[in-house]
């Protein structure tokens, strides 16, 4: 293939690139692609970076070549300051693959098949808190503590209702923390970053005593195939508890976030609601969990997972001087894959630039190659089917009990994070249906 010169936006110094990164990352990028094509280098600071959503450069990097382009990023260097280095942010392949056949029984399709009446058992508890308090409910909050008790029961073999919101805190402390330290190095010399770091610690110390204290649980180890994967393995105390710190935050904030915006665009469309609820109804024998049966549901969960992607970016760095594709990039070069930006593509999407679940016809059993929500290649997602069926199932109770709508102004926007978040706690009133 022939070599492309790849297009450069802003200075050398990239002093000006930092700033706007900093300042709203999405529109930064966004711009820069409209402006420059799907090819971008930029600077910024220290950093010579390549921003690209061509699906053959995105195959090349996450795919067979996924050894050469490492996590070994800033991004990825700040969020294991506080989740360790478990599989999520794990650097070096030859023991990331160790341990993800360690841990490989618990994310296999039949143990998710086991987790469905736990999963149903969560998202009906919350369907009576919401009944108990219909107006004014913080969805936000409640979604966040509902995920959290999912996969601690479902993979972890614990109950921690009573403790979901400590936890859940900590998690989000870490995660803002960790998002706000990424690409910039000087964010701790600051008084809110200074404090920010001092509030990151506190909350990593509670994750950590919480997951050296499921190590010490037999009630739990007896029940969950993720503590007995690790028990095998021949990881230190130390590593056991950074997975399950990953398994903690990647297994329910990403969760959260989807759900989050999920019922955002439910709550700002009546007529999908009603839709939805119809297909609902006349399949009411069927399991919510399934995935074959629901038509609508499926079109309105992927399309929310392509508009609103919770993992709307990733980061790689070249490990040595390597040709992608038709371009040569330096070792050392970071890479960035914004599936947000990817999912916006005119030539894949009917609707790009709008939340349409049109643009998923599933009649045809084909989706476009870049639809990317749970990333791509080896390192794809391994709780991406626990999480379809979760949010089906969330989806699914509260249409079948509730219309909903959002209380107050609708003046909602994205905030970037580690995860795509609303830039508030969404809050919603709920009027039951016979």
């Amino acid at each position: 293939m022939s070599q492309i010169k790849v297009p450069t936006y802003g200075g050398k110094l990239g002093v000006k690139n930092l700033l706007e990164l900093r300042k709203n990352p999405i529109v930064f990028l966004d711009k820069i692609h409209k402006s420059h094509g799907p090819t971008v280098k930029f600077k910024c600071g220290p950093f010579n970076i390549y921003s690209i959503t061509r699906t053959e450069h995105i195959s090349y990097v996450m795919g067979p070549k996924w050894k050469n382009f490492s996590k070994d990023t800033p991004g990825y260097k700040g969020l294991s300051e506080y989740i360790g280095n478990g599989l999520l942010t794990h650097v070096r392949p030859s023991t990331w693959k160790q341990r993800k056949t360690a841990l490989g029984p618990s994310f296999s399709r039949p143990a998710f098949k086991d987790s469905k009446d736990t999963i149903l058992f969560w998202v009906r508890q919350m369907t009576e808190s919401i009944q108990k308090s219909p107006k004014s409910f913080n969805m936000t909050e409640e979604l966040r503590k509902v995920t959290l008790c999912i996969i601690c029961d479902a993979m972890l073999g614990v109950q921690i209702y009573p403790q979901a919101k400590g936890i859940s805190d900590a998690i989000e402390t870490c995660i803002n923390h960790s998002y706000l330290k990424a690409y910039n190095p000087f964010y701790i010399l600051s008084p809110s970053g200074y404090k920010s770091h001092i509030n990151m610690k506190s909350s990593r110390d509670v994750l950590r005593c919480f997951a050296r204290g499921l190590l010490e649980n037999q009630e739990a180890f007896a029940q969950s195939l993720f503590l007995q994967g690790l028990a095998k393995s021949q990881l230190s105390d130390a590593e056991k508890v950074d997975e399950i710190i990953t398994l903690l935050q990647a297994g329910h904030e990403t969760s959260a976030t989807t759900l989050n915006w999920l019922f955002y665009r439910l709550a700002s469309d009546s007529k999908l609601q009603t839709n939805l609820r119809d297909e609902i109804i006349s399949n009411k024998e069927e399991s919510p969990t399934d995935t074959d049966v629901w038509d609508k549901l499926n079109q309105c969960l992927y399309e929310s997972l392509r508009f609103d992607p919770s993992t709307w970016i990733f980061d790689r760095k070249v490990v040595e001087d390597e040709k992608i594709v038709d371009f040569n990039a330096r070792a050392g070069d970071l890479l960035l894959i914004s599936p947000f930006i990817i999912h916006r593509d005119k030539e894949e999407w009917r609707y790009p630039n709008t939340f349409n679940v049109e643009n998923f016809d599933l009649s045809k059993e084909q989706i476009p190659k870049n639809f990317m929500p749970f990333s791509v290649g080896p390192r794809l997602c391994p709780g991406r089917l626990l999480a379809l069926m979760e949010i089906r199932a969330f989806a699914y109770l509260v249409l079948q009990k509730f219309n909903f709508a959002i209380v107050g102004e609708d003046n909602f926007d994205y905030k970037p994070s580690i995860t795509l978040k609303l830039n508030k706690n969404l809050t919603l009133d709920f009027k039951q249906h016979n």
